[in-house]
């Protein structure tokens, strides 16, 4: 595929798939894309997509925010809603990394999961080694990662040990 390109749309998956059949099930596709939604919508291309958002915590409910595409609210103290941009099927992958000016240990857990629904998330903060809800300090900070996969096709890769 020297030198062919090929543009994000569905003329260009129609033109990509024509290649691939004129030169051979040994043809090799190389990507330079970040995100394969393309607005063709879930169900018909697999995509995973990673969002990542980092807040600055005030004091009570206050906090400031920044990410793209991703809406972060602070409904309570101890909680943070992540809004993203539709429903997707699943979780693939969270992981919070802060900044703390405090010492205590703090954790950030999924207490509701309605990513497959309303494409809603709830973070809850906790102790780390107590597990009660805790009020992250003035000043602190979290770096959140959340991985989410567009459709169901990662059903093929899982298992079962029952």
């Amino acid at each position: 595929m020297s030198g062919q390109t090929f543009e994000y749309s569905r003329r260009g998956i129609r033109q990509l798939t024509a290649y691939i059949k004129k030169h051979g099930k040994g043809t090799t596709v190389y990507t330079t894309f970040e995100t394969l939604d393309w607005g063709l919508g879930c169900e018909t291309l697999y995509s995973e997509h990673v969002f990542k958002a980092r807040v600055v915590f005030g004091a009570g409910t206050v906090s400031t925010w920044r990410s793209k595409d991703l809406v972060v609210t602070r409904p309570t103290a101890t909680t943070l809603v992540l809004t993203f941009p539709k429903a997707y099927a699943e979780i693939t992958e969270f992981h919070v990394g802060r900044f703390s000016t405090a010492a205590a240990g703090l954790e950030w857990i999924i207490t509701t999961d309605a990513i497959a629904t309303t494409g809603i998330v709830t973070l809850t903060s906790v102790e780390s080694d107590v597990g009660t809800a805790t009020t992250p300090a003035d000043g602190d900070k979290a770096y959140i990662t959340i991985g989410v996969s567009c459709d169901v096709l990662l059903d093929r890769f899982t298992g079962s040990t029952a």
